[in-house]
């Protein structure tokens, strides 16, 4: 799984990185989605499994070595059945599955995205901080007075100037 990977920012390379998020958020959402769907599958198939040998040894509980039952003898009994302990084993497996997306893999991108938020907010005020520079530098003064003096130079030649037929 590349989720490591995906979580981390490049802060060179916004851009990308803000048209990359879309699709880890759609691509990782399904993932959990899925994860969630094998996790409540395994489950029902444990309950359904659980409750098939609960009636089985109610039924016949000398078939399974008991001579007496009660709650604890027959839980003894279903946990000591092989498939119940494989089944147990895949929906832990499930789980660990659905809560890797749920608490681990969604926050990280959720952080991604409050981090990339914040590195363009910084790299806008290094832009506009930039701009007040030169505004304080005296640059823009020059280039406006530069812009006027071209504007005077040449509405002389805008005024005169005559269409031919």
């Amino acid at each position: 799984m590349g989720y490591k990977d995906d979580t981390k920012t490049n802060p060179n390379d916004l851009y990308n990185e803000w048209l990359d998020i879309v699709d880890l958020w759609n691509k990782y959402g399904e993932e959990q989605v899925n994860s969630i769907s094998k996790h409540t599958k395994l489950t029902e198939q444990l309950t359904y499994l659980i409750s098939k040998y609960d009636r089985e040894i109610r039924l016949e509980p000398s078939s399974f070595g008991a001579v007496k039952l009660n709650e604890t003898i027959v839980q003894r009994i279903i946990d000591s059945r092989k498939q119940v302990v494989l089944k147990k084993e895949e929906v832990a497996d499930a789980k660990k599955e659905m809560d890797l997306y749920s608490k681990v893999v969604m926050p990280a991108l959720k952080l991604k995205v409050d981090v990339l938020k914040e590195l363009s907010r910084k790299a806008d005020g290094e832009i506009w901080a930039s701009r007040a520079s030169h505004k304080n530098s005296g640059v823009v003064d020059d280039l406006k007075s530069r812009a006027k003096s071209r504007k005077e130079s040449n509405s002389d030649d805008f005024d005169n100037v005559e269409f031919e037929d």
